[in-house]
């Protein structure tokens, strides 16, 4: 048992014992100073050598009544002190047992946040001793981020600004969550210094509970009543999906699904699924057999309990084991269903799935989704009710309030009684605006006033005015297109006293009629324009219903001739059963394209056709679509190459003995025949690059020859000195290779033979880069050179500088910043070799097969995009010197262009 420390002050307090010590010595002294003067007096006749004694003594004596004020005055402060010492223990005592009486959890800690201090109400809510928390960090309490600072921003903040308040989670012994309401303060002492921190905290958990559950039934009640809104705005038809969807987000359920009983005309009973909502789409799930499952293993047990009016609320793992695998397979870990019943009659029932957590419905939940299944049960039976409907004043009002339609009253003299808040939305005035005001003034354009006026006094006199259409002026000056239906409103003695209109806004619907009739035009357009010949024929009575001019060319019938005919009069008879066989399977939609189908021409000539059909519908009639394009050249090209295998094959059986030579000189003959219409194919591309390059070529030597000229009188004035006479060379041979690509534009693919001469080929590399110099630095590219300059060339510089410099400009377009572009030379079995890389992003495989054509550019015509002959001038000056050229290319990892000439 613990030992309580006693407090209590003693009964002689020190002061008292430290004045009795000081004034005994004092009389002692004074009782020996005294004696001392009695033996002077008996001596007074002495020697002057006693003068000294008595001066001591004297001043003794008064050092000693000096000592004794001094004590008497320092024992009266001891005592006052004694006196407030123990003021203050009994008040601390008083303040310890308020601290620890009291409901509020405190805490003192010094300026590092270690604790030096809890009361009890902290050590029971913490579940702990206080020996447990002394010394240690307030982390001990927990440092939770879930709500508010954790404990070192709340020492941190206490520190700069004296006071934190907020809330905090703690965590007890058990690991169990408490939230707290915590307010911190900063303790200073009486010269303003800090000397420690304290900290007020009360527990609540509950009320933040009892918050929550509020908060809970208020977003029930908040749900029940938008669930409401929802069946009370459903006239026609029950809103299912926003039912559900307004109940969903509220009541913390996965997944909804609302279930309805129907009877089919054999008397069998089945459910379906009306309507469900999900929180995730991967929620959705509801499949054929998970309802036939259903039907035969779970429903017969759940019909009772429902039937009854009772819920089902179960976690699945309490379900029959042998269903369990059912709900599982569903992702279910808690399943709720709440009755629909109508007089008494089970309708279906509402689903509430838990898919992610399993707990238990509480009973005020349940009570509130059995709200919502009453609702809906409700609804249901008010639509099939219309006389219990047209009763209900409330419901009427509401679909007013809420209608999308203009509901308008006027009374005799068109001045404006009512409209409901549609149409203060339309129009953007408020009722109290315009109420009392002529409706023909207000909302009416001036040229549309006296036509109007006409048709609302000829209703007035109970002449019907159906569907009449005008626009209305709103507040912002638009003009809104509205369908009106009227109808007179009477008293008791069958007066006429007012109008009601409904009106429907088609602005919208008329802007797509006019769209859709602009659409049709241009279908129209485009079906009368196509190369291919279309038909739409009816397909019970195979009778055509529209054809285009194509197809009528194409027959040589005109439209009206063809509109009279039907599927079987534009196919020779001879062929019609089999036609008709493709045209039903056609029609069916069994496939689409029907191939090499004979066609008869009005002249009785035949041709083929490819027909592609399509089902349409118009006027709600089925139609099937074909078009029709001529194969008769493909077909003939077809029998011409089938003939020829004929011919090849008796050819093969009649040479048998010498099968493998005739081979051998039939695969060259294809070969060379392939090759020879690729070069009449690709020479027919460029039969008209050749006429524009001779005059673009006519157009640059003018200019070009003044430019050299120009050049040549500044070279002569540039001394070999002078520090830009280096460029003088290059420029001149940049010039010259213009020329010479300028006389090949004349002939683009015979180039003319350049007479051959010696040079170091590093030379010429390095002179293209230094031209390109500007163009690399602007990209920041970096290039890489391997050429050994023992590497003699003979050949024509010109030429072999033009294809160099070609492929190394279209690589640095192609390059990004910060790349490397690598031009390696070899020479090797008298061969030159190049390889010149980038790094860019490659050339699409769609395009590999044409850059080599002349003036095909992946350019978009800036200042930076060429005409695209570089490649072509390139290849075909590789060719004229016997030399290949190749290239290989890898997406966003560059290109590599390899060269090989013969020396």
């Amino acid at each position: 048992m613990e030992t309580k420390k006693d407090n209590r002050p003693p009964l002689i307090s020190k002061a008292t014992i430290e004045f009795i010590i000081i004034i005994s010595a004092a009389v002692l002294l004074f009782v020996i100073i005294s004696g001392l003067g009695i033996i002077d007096k008996l001596h007074q006749t002495a020697a002057e050598k006693h003068k000294l004694t008595d001066e001591l003594m004297f001043a003794a004596t008064f050092l000693a009544a000096g000592l004794m004020v001094f004590s008497f005055r320092r024992w009266l402060e001891l005592r006052k002190t004694h006196k407030e010492l123990t003021k203050s223990e009994e008040q601390l005592r008083f303040q310890a047992t308020l601290l620890d009486e009291i409901g509020d959890c405190v805490t003192g800690t010094d300026l590092e946040g270690k604790i030096t201090y809890v009361n009890k109400a902290k050590c029971d809510m913490m579940q702990k001793d206080q020996q447990d928390f002394i010394g240690q960090s307030v982390k001990a309490y927990g440092d939770s981020e879930v709500i508010g600072a954790n404990q070192e921003e709340i020492v941190d903040i206490t520190l700069k600004e004296g006071k934190w308040s907020g809330e905090v989670i703690n965590t007890a012994s058990d690991g169990s969550k408490i939230t707290v309401d915590l307010h911190t303060w900063l303790l200073k002492d009486k010269n303003g210094r800090p000397t420690g921190m304290c900290g007020v905290s009360r527990n609540i958990t509950e009320k933040k509970e009892q918050t929550q559950e509020l908060a809970k039934h208020r977003r029930y009640l908040e749900a029940l009543d938008a669930a409401a809104g929802i069946l009370l705005h459903s006239i026609s038809e029950i809103k299912y999906e926003e039912f559900i969807t307004a109940l969903g987000p509220a009541c913390g359920a996965d997944r909804i699904i609302i279930f309805l009983i129907k009877t089919d005309q054999n008397g069998n009973i089945t459910i379906y699924p009306q309507a469900q909502w999900y929180a995730e789409e991967k929620l959705k799930y509801i499949k054929p057999e998970n309802i036939d499952y259903f039907m035969m293993n779970i429903w017969p047990r759940w019909k009772k309990i429902l039937s009854a009016g009772k819920s089902i609320c179960s976690l699945v793992a309490d379900f029959p084991a042998e269903d369990q695998p059912f709900w599982k397979s569903m992702g279910l870990k808690v399943v709720s269903a709440l009755p629909i019943i109508i007089d008494g009659r089970l309708e279906g029932f509402i689903g509430f799935d838990n898919c992610t957590d399993e707990r238990q419905w509480t009973e005020s939940e349940l009570g509130f989704l059995h709200t919502a299944a009453n609702n809906l049960a409700i609804a249901i039976k008010r639509l099939d009710t219309k006389e219990e409907l047209r009763g209900q004043k409330d419901f009427a009002e509401g679909l007013i309030e809420t209608a999308q339609t203009i509901i308008l009253v006027l009374d005799k003299d068109a001045n404006i009684v009512t409209f409901n808040p549609y149409f203060e939305k339309l129009s953007g005035y408020k009722l109290d605006e315009v109420k009392g005001k002529n409706w023909f003034d207000t909302f009416l354009p001036a040229q549309d006033r006296p036509r109007i006026h006409h048709l609302f006094e000829t209703t007035m006199k109970n002449i019907s005015t159906k569907g009449n259409i005008n626009p209305i002026v709103t507040k912002d000056g638009q003009l809104r297109y509205i369908e009106w239906f009227d109808k007179t409103l009477k008293d008791v003695s069958g007066q006429t006293t007012a109008l009601l209109s409904t009106g429907q806004d088609i602005t919208e619907r008329l802007k797509a009629e006019q769209e859709l009739k602009d659409s049709e035009a241009r279908l129209k357009t485009i079906f009368e324009d196509a190369l291919d010949g279309i038909i739409v024929a009816d397909i019970e009575t195979r009778k055509f219903h529209i054809c285009n001019k194509s197809i009528c060319h194409m027959l040589g019938y005109s439209e009206e001739e063809m509109l009279q005919l039907g599927v079987e009069d534009i196919h020779p008879a001879k062929d019609w059963p089999e036609v008709m066989k493709v045209f039903e399977k056609q029609a069916r939609g069994d496939f689409k394209l029907g191939e090499a189908l004979p066609i008869e021409r009005k002249d009785g000539s035949i041709f083929y056709a490819d027909i592609n059909t399509s089902p349409v519908i118009l006027d709600g009639k089925k139609y099937l679509m074909g078009s029709f394009r001529d194969i008769t050249e493909r077909r003939e090209a077809q029998e011409e190459l089938k003939k020829a295998h004929l011919e090849l094959e008796q050819r093969v059986i009649q040479r048998t003995a010498a099968l493998q030579e005739t081979n051998a000189r039939l695969i060259k003959t294809i070969e060379e025949r392939d090759r020879i219409q690729k070069i009449l194919q690709e020479t027919e591309k460029l039969a008209g690059a050749g006429k524009l390059a001779a005059q673009i070529a006519h157009e640059i030597n003018n200019p070009l020859a003044g430019i050299k000229n120009s050049f040549l009188l500044v070279k002569d004035a540039i001394p070999p000195n002078h520090q830009y006479f280096k460029y003088v060379g290059r420029i001149e041979k940049e010039i010259d290779r213009v020329s010479q690509t300028v006389r090949q534009m004349f002939d683009l693919y015979r180039p003319d033979a350049a007479p051959a001469e010696q040079f170091r080929l590093s030379d010429t590399i390095n002179d293209i880069v230094e031209l390109l110099e500007v163009a690399l630095e602007e990209k920041h590219i970096n290039i890489e050179i391997q050429c050994s300059d023992n590497i003699i060339v003979r050949l024509s510089e010109a030429l072999l500088r033009q294809v160099i410099y070609n492929i190394v400009q279209n690589a640095i377009q192609a390059s990004g910043a910060n790349t490397t572009i690598k031009i390696l030379a070899s020479a090797d079995n008298g061969k030159i070799n190049l390889a010149i890389s980038d790094q860019g992003s490659g050339i699409d495989e769609k395009i590999r097969d044409k850059i080599f054509e002349p003036f095909f550019t992946t350019g978009r015509g800036g200042p930076k995009s060429g005409l695209g002959l570089g490649l072509a001038i390139t290849k075909d000056i590789i060719n004229a010197v016997n030399g290949t050229i190749n290239f290989t290319s890898e997406k966003d990892k560059g290109t590599v262009f390899n060269i090989s000439i013969p020396t």
